[in-house]
């Protein structure tokens, strides 16, 4: 295959070959026909490894990125003599989400992306959440408290704040991604009334409104 890179539309994404080589991240095993596409982001620029994967036993390849029509705004094809980590510079994209896809013979890896306004770049992480709802408990025996328990399944963190009718925040605590959350959140220093509490993070939001009466 032409290691040519061929670009559906001229958008000014300038990448430069990562310095790691080859070798750690494609597979010796021609049966390992799995890839698994990790994105490293640091500001405007996104580091995508391929791992576990062998190219010569998956060719024809190609890496692709979508936008949120599931247009391809960029291609490049993928041969054996690539290094496959690369540094994208994503700035000028228009802001919105896409997702780059890692795509062969055998199948397709998708990794979803948000490009901001200010032009820097994360993974999104929307689809993880999209099944996820907290237990938040209020028993009627004690409506002074509320017993709230979850497991953060993403990576990123989830901030957990209890707010007042306007909007004012009077508990933040931070839950780190991948951590279990089981305590009993204590409401009985607060003025009787209704309250929220928030669980949000840039991917994911929940909201509960509780009494405390």
């Amino acid at each position: 295959m032409k290691k040519k890179m061929m670009t559906v539309k001229k958008l000014a994404l300038t990448f430069m070959v990562g310095c790691l080589s080859l070798g750690a991240f494609a597979s010796n095993s021609p049966e390992n026909n799995e890839a698994d596409v990790s994105i490293s982001l640091s500001g405007q620029h996104a580091i995508v490894v391929v791992r576990d994967w062998n190219i010569a036993a998956n060719a024809p390849a190609s890496i692709k990125v979508l936008d949120k029509a599931n247009k391809a705004v960029y291609e490049e094809a993928v041969s054996s003599g690539e290094q496959h980590a690369k540094r994208y510079n994503f700035s000028q994209m228009k802001p919105g989400k896409y997702t780059l896809v890692l795509e062969s013979k055998t199948g397709k890896v998708r990794k979803p992306f948000i490009v901001g306004l200010d032009g820097s770049v994360r993974e999104d992480k929307s689809e993880i959440y999209r099944s996820f709802a907290p237990i938040m408990i209020q028993p009627r025996s004690d409506r002074a408290s509320v017993h709230i328990a979850f497991k953060n399944i993403a990576d990123a963190p989830l901030k957990l704040v209890v707010l007042d009718n306007s909007g004012e925040v009077l508990y933040s605590e931070e839950v780190l991604g991948l951590q279990d959350y089981n305590k009993k959140v204590n409401l009985k220093k607060l003025r009787p009334g209704s309250y929220t509490l928030a669980l949000y993070n840039a991917d994911y939001s929940y909201y509960k409104e509780v009494n405390n009466y």
